[in-house]
C-alpha cells in the first residue's frame, strides 16, 4: 500500500484490551527494544552503503538497485544483510492544464501557450513512446519490472487481478516508438486544423525529428522536471529524447527533490511551471487490496492528481474515474466480484487518461549491518514499514541510521497530519513516533490490532441492483457532530445501519506525560466533521483537500455511541466485501496528537497566526505550510496555547471538560515545545528528543512510560517471516513448435524471522508464464504440487504449435497463496524451433468407377440363360446383389421371372452402383402338323432314278 491520505490523517485502526493501572505498574520495561535511534543524512548511495558496512551506520534507509552493489568490495558485502524491496516505483506525472474556453491553450501572464499534454491521445502515446524494458535493462541494470498501472506493479498483491486490463489495451514492455510518434502527430494535426494555422509542423534539420511543432511561430515546448539524485536522472533524459522524436521540444529542468516537489506539487497547474515530472514512490507496507493505490494513482477526489483538491487551483477532473474509485474506496460495493470489476474499470480509465503513467517497479536492496538483529521487515517494502525499526535491536540497544539526500535535507514536506508528511523520510520518522489503531501485517498484508481492538457485526440485504440495505437499528445514543450548532446530535436515530463495530481503545500517556482520554478521540472525530463541512464561502474552518476524503467517510457513518471511557460503538454502512479487518479498520478514529495541539493548529489555519502569518495545512504558494517543527510556526503555536490558558478556553466539541484540566494540557505542551523544539507530541514507541535541521540530525528516544502497553519483545514475538525462493526451473532448453512443454518449478521456503533456515515448500501458489522476446504473455497457468517443493505444469501443444521460431522466456512465480503478488520470480530461456514442413496432403481417393455392367441377352425365354458381365476400377469391394464378386467378371443366370441385378462398388471415398434388368418371356406356341405325304416305296423309287441320272451326267461330262 502506498502512502494513503487515511494514513496521513491517522484514521487507522485497532489494538488490545486496556489494563487496570495497578497491573500496568507491575509490568516490565515498556517500549521498543532499542533505547535510541539517531537519524542522519548521507549524500551518496555509495557512502551510505560503505558506512553501513564499516559500522558507522546500522542501516541505510535507502534501497539502491543491484547495479550499485556491483562496485562494492566483497569484504563490505560480507558485513551486510541485504533486505530486498520491491516497493519502489517510478511514474511520470503529466500536467493536462488548459484554459476553460480552450482544449489546448493555457494562458499565463497574458501569453498563450499550446499544451500538447492537454490532449489525451498525446498523453496516452507516451505508453508507446517509452520503452520500459530499455529503462529496466539499461538504467536499472535489470533491477525491476515494467509497471503500467501506477502503484500496482507485478510485486503488489492486487496486480494479478488487474493484469487482464494491460493485456486488453495491448501495452507491452518495449512499447512501439513508431506508433507513439504517429499517434502524437495525428493528434497534433487534428489540433492544428482547429487552430487555424497557429499550430504547424515546421521543418528543422537540426531537430531530432527533422521538424518542430510550432505555435505562433515558437517551438511547442514542455518543461520536464527531472530528479537528479538517483537513476531517475537517466530515466528523464531518455524520455526527453523520445518526446523530441515527435517534434515536441523539451526544456530539461534537472533539479533536486526539494525544488521538484515544491514546483510540481506546490504550485497551481494553471501557472504552467511544469509539464512532466519523474515521480518516485515507495510502498510503505504490503496491502492485499487496491482501492487506495488506484485512487491515489488516478482518481482526482483523493487529491493526488494535478490540482490536488487545493481550493482556488485548476483541477484535473474525471467524474467517471471518481465514481468507480470512490465506490471501492468508500465501500459502495456489495461483493468481491463487484469490487474487482470496479477496480479494473478504474485501472483501464486511468491508463487511457494517462495523467499519471506507470514506468516500472524496482527491485532494490536496503543494506543493514549484521550487528542488527530481530528485524521484522515488510515482504514488499523491506525497511519501508514501521515494523522493521520497531522490532530491531543491537547489542547496545542503540542504532544510527541514515537517509539519502543528494542535497543534504532531512525532509521535503511539513510536519502536520492533514497535508504534510508527503515524503518518505517524514514517514520513516513519524511511523516510529505515532501509534495506530491498527496497522498492516508485514507478511499477510491485512490489518492487525495495535491500539484499538474491534469486533464487526453485519446485518444487511443486497438489492438486485447491488446496493447494501442495512437492518441494524441506530439507537438514540449514537451521535454525530453538527457544525452548525457545534454540538453532538443523534441525527440518524431510527435509521438502519449495515454494520455495527465495537471499538475497544488501549490508552496510555502522551509523550509529555498527560494521559490520553476519550476526549482526544471525541475531538478528533469532531475535527473531521468541522473541517469537512463548509457552511458558506467565507467559512475558514473548512479544508477542501481534507474534505475530499473526510466527507465521503462521514457519509458512511450514522453515529458514534460513546459507551464508556474506553469503548465506542459505531454504526454505519461501509462494508468491505472481502475482509472484515478492513471493514472494522474503517471505523477506527485513533488520535495521534493531543486534542489541544489540534485545536491550536485549527486556530492558526482558520484565523491566522498572532505573528500575522497565514497558514495552510497544504503546500500552497504565498501561504505558510503549517509545520510543527518550524521555529516561527512553533512561536505562533505557543502564543495560541497561552491565549487558551488566559481565557480558560475549552473547545465546543468538548463541552464538559473542566477548564483546569485543559489548562494543565496547554501548560505542559508549552513546556514540551521549549524542551524539545517541536510540537509533535504523540503516543508511539519512540518520541523525538532532538531535532537539528542545520546538522541534519534527529534523535529518537524510546518511550518507556509505564502506561505504554507493549514490552520490547511484544512485536518480535508477534510476527513470523518466511519467504519462498525458486531454486530451479526444470524445463527443456529447446522445443519444436507443436511439442508440449513440461515445466517443473522447485520451490523452497526460507525462514527469516525470528528463526532462520530453509525447507522444501509444502504449500505455494505457483504460476508459469511463457513470454515472447518483447515480454508479451503467450501463456500463463497455475502449477500443481507433484512432490515436496516441486510444482509442475505442462504447456499444451495447442499453444506451442502457433509459436514463431525464436527465443522465449519461461517465467515462474511463487507466493504463499493466491492473491499475494509479493512472492518470488525466476526465469529461464527457451528456444522454439520451427516445426518441420507438413507432409504433402494425400491425393484424394477417387470414388469407384463402373466401366460397364451389362447382360446378354437382356431378354430371354423361360428356361433360357443370360450372361451378366462387368468391369470396375478403384473399388475395394464389389458386390452383385449383395454377393461379393471380383472387380471384373461374368456370371450366367437363368431367372424365371423379370429380375433386377445391382452391382455395388465401394472404397473409402464412397460407393457407386448400377442396376440392370433381365426380362423373361414365355416361348412361342408349336407349329401346326404337316399334310399327309407319298408312301415310302414311292419315295425310294424316286431317289433311285435321281441317282442314276446323276451318274449318267457325270460320265458324259467326263468324256469330254
Amino acid at each position: 500500500m502506498y502512502i494513503s491520505k487515511r494514513i496521513l490523517l491517522g484514521v487507522l485502526l485497532v489494538a488490545l484490551l486496556f489494563l487496570p493501572a495497578a497491573q500496568i505498574q507491575a509490568q516490565p520495561v515498556k517500549g521498543p527494544p532499542l533505547d535510541e535511534i539517531k537519524i542522519v543524512v548521507r549524500t551518496s548511495q555509495e557512502t551510505g552503503i560503505g558506512d553501513t558496512a564499516t559500522g558507522k551506520l546500522d542501516a541505510f534507509l535507502w534501497s539502491p538497485p543491484p547495479s550499485v552493489y556491483k562496485g562494492i568490495p566483497e569484504s563490505w558485502l560480507n558485513n551486510l544483510t541485504l533486505i530486498r524491496s520491491s516497493g519502489g516505483s517510478w511514474s511520470i506525472l503529466v500536467n493536462p492544464v488548459h484554459d476553460d474556453n480552450s482544449k489546448y491553450i493555457v494562458t499565463v501572464g497574458g501569453k498563450q501557450y499550446f499544451n500538447p499534454f492537454a490532449i489525451r491521445e498525446v498523453r496516452y502515446a507516451l505508453n508507446y513512446l517509452i520503452n520500459r524494458k530499455y529503462i529496466i535493462d539499461t538504467i536499472l541494470g535489470g533491477g525491476g519490472a515494467p509497471m503500467y498501472i501506477t502503484f500496482v506493479g507485478p510485486s503488489q498483491p492486487g496486480y494479478k487481478m488487474l493484469e487482464d486490463v494491460i493485456t486488453k489495451l495491448g501495452l507491452t514492455p518495449t512499447g512501439d516508438e513508431a506508433k507513439g510518434i504517429e499517434m502524437i502527430n495525428s493528434a497534433m494535426e487534428a489540433a492544428a486544423k482547429e487552430l487555424g494555422g497557429r499550430l504547424s509542423k515546421t521543418p528543422d534539420k537540426n531537430a531530432p525529428a527533422g521538424y518542430w511543432w510550432t505555435f505562433d511561430g515558437e517551438p511547442v515546448t514542455v518543461k520536464f522536471f527531472i530528479r537528479i539524485e538517483d537513476e531517475r536522472h537517466e530515466e528523464g533524459l531518455y524520455i526527453a529524447r523520445q518526446i523530441e522524436k515527435a517534434g515536441i521540444k523539451v526544456d530539461r529542468q534537472e533539479r533536486d527533490r526539494r525544488t521538484c516537489v515544491r514546483t510540481v506539487y506546490g504550485t497551481d497547474p494553471k501557472a504552467y511551471k511544469w509539464s512532466l515530472y519523474t515521480e518516485g514512490w515507495l510502498a510503505m507496507q504490503a496491502y492485499k487490496y487496491v482501492e487506495g493505490s488506484l485512487s491515489q494513482a488516478f482518481a482526482p477526489f483523493l487529491g493526488w492528481m494535478p490540482g490536488e483538491q487545493v481550493e482556488g487551483w485548476w483541477q484535473y477532473t474525471n467524474p467517471e474515474i471518481d465514481k468507480y474509485a470512490m465506490a471501492i474506496y468508500f465501500g459502495r460495493v456489495s461483493s468481491a466480484d463487484q469490487y474487482w470489476s470496479y477496480a479494473k474499470k478504474v485501472a483501464e480509465l486511468g491508463l487511457l487518461e494517462a495523467v499519471r503513467i506507470g514506468i516500472c517497479e524496482q527491485y532494490e536492496y536496503y543494506p543493514v549491518n549484521k550487528r542488527v538483529k530481530n528485524m521484522a521487515w515488510d515482504v514488499v517494502s523491506g525497511l519501508g514499514s514501521r515494523w522493521a525499526l520497531l522490532t530491531a535491536d543491537t547489542p547496545d540497544h542503540k542504532a544510527t541510521v541514515a537517509e539519502f539526500s543528494a542535497q543534504g535535507a532531512l525532509f521535503m514536506s511539513a510536519w502536520n497530519l492533514i497535508g504534510g508528511l508527503q515524503d518518505v523520510y517524514t514517514h520513516y520518522i513519524s511511523d516510529l513516533v505515532v501509534d495506530y489503531g491498527a496497522f498492516l501485517h508485514p507478511v499477510e498484508g491485512d490489518y492487525i490490532p495495535v491500539r484499538v481492538q474491534y469486533s464487526v457485526y453485519k446485518n444487511y440485504d443486497v438489492t438486485p441492483d447491488g446496493k447494501i440495505v442495512g437492518k441494524i437499528a441506530v439507537p438514540s445514543t449514537a451521535l454525530v457532530f453538527d457544525k452548525k450548532t457545534m454540538s453532538w446530535v443523534n441525527a440518524h436515530y431510527g435509521e438502519k445501519a449495515a454494520v455495527k463495530v465495537t471499538l475497544k481503545y488501549l490508552f496510555s500517556n502522551w509523550h509529555n506525560g498527560i494521559p490520553m482520554t476519550m476526549d482526544d478521540v471525541k475531538y478528533w472525530i469532531a475535527f473531521y466533521y468541522i473541517w469537512s463541512t463548509q457552511l458558506g464561502p467565507e467559512d475558514t474552518y473548512y479544508d477542501s483537500y481534507f474534505a475530499s476524503t473526510a466527507a465521503p467517510t462521514l457519509e458512511q457513518i450514522l453515529g458514534f455511541d460513546f459507551a464508556s471511557n474506553d469503548t465506542i460503538v459505531v454504526y454505519g454502512n461501509y462494508v468491505f466485501p472481502i475482509s472484515d479487518n478492513v471493514t472494522g479498520a474503517f471505523y477506527v478514529f485513533w488520535p495521534q496528537l493531543p486534542w489541544e495541539i489540534w485545536e491550536a493548529q485549527a486556530k492558526l489555519v482558520a484565523e491566522g497566526g498572532p505573528s500575522g502569518k497565514k497558514y495552510s495545512f497544504e503546500n500552497v504558494e504565498g501561504v505558510e505550510w503549517l509545520d510543527l517543527f518550524t521555529p516561527e510556526h512553533l512561536a505562533d503555536v505557543k502564543t495560541v496555547l497561552q491565549s487558551f490558558i488566559d481565557s480558560r478556553y475549552v473547545p465546543p466539541a468538548l463541552k464538559g471538560i473542566m477548564p483546569g484540566v485543559a489548562i494543565k494540557r496547554y501548560t505542559t505542551d508549552i513546556q514540551w515545545i521549549n524542551a524539545h523544539g517541536h510540537a509533535w507530541i504523540s503516543n508511539g514507541p519512540f518520541y523525538i528528543d532532538k531535532y537539528d535541521p542545520k546538522s541534519m540530525y534527529v534523535e529518537l528516544k524510546a518511550f518507556r512510560d509505564p502506561t505504554y502497553p507493549f514490552t520490547p519483545d511484544y512485536w518480535q514475538k508477534k510476527f513470523t517471516l518466511s519467504t519462498l525462493s525458486i531454486t530451479k526451473i526444470d524445463a527443456p532448453a529447446a522445443i519444436t513448435a507443436g511439442d508440449s512443454l513440461s515445466v517443473n518449478v522447485n520451490v523452497i521456503e526460507k525462514m527469516e524471522y525470528p528463526q532462520t533456515g530453509e525447507r522444501a515448500a509444502e504449500t505455494a501458489y505457483v504460476t508459469v508464464t511463457l513470454r515472447d522476446q518483447a515480454g508479451n504473455k503467450v501463456f500463463s497457468g497455475t502449477a500443481s504440487k507433484t512432490a515436496a517443493g516441486v510444482f509442475s505444469l505442462t504447456i499444451p501443444s495447442d499453444v506451442t504449435k502457433n509459436l514463431a521460431a525464436g527465443a522465449y522466456t519461461i517465467e515462474a512465480f511463487a507466493a504463499k497463496e493466491a492473491g499475494l503478488a509479493y512472492g518470488t520470480t525466476s526465469s529461464v530461456q527457451l528456444i522454439v524451433k520451427a516445426a518441420p514442413p507438413p507432409p504433402p496432403p494425400p491425393v484424394a481417393k477417387a470414388a469407384p468407377v463402373i466401366e460397364y455392367f451389362k447382360a446378354e441377352p437382356s431378354t430371354i425365354q423361360t428356361g433360357q440363360s443370360s450372361t451378366i458381365s462387368w468391369s470396375v476400377k478403384n473399388a475395394t469391394s464389389v458386390k452383385l446383389n449383395g454377393e461379393e464378386v471380383p472387380a471384373v467378371g461374368t456370371k450366367t443366370v437363368s431367372p424365371s421371372t423379370n429380375t433386377t441385378y445391382t452391382l455395388t462398388a465401394s472404397n473409402e471415398a464412397g460407393t457407386t452402383s448400377k442396376s440392370l434388368t433381365i426380362t423373361v418371356v414365355s416361348p412361342p406356341p408349336p407349329p401346326p402338323p404337316p399334310p399327309a405325304g407319298p408312301s415310302p416305296a414311292l419315295i425310294g423309287g424316286v431317289v433311285i432314278v435321281i441317282v442314276v441320272i446323276a451318274l449318267l451326267a457325270w460320265y458324259l461330262l467326263r468324256k469330254k
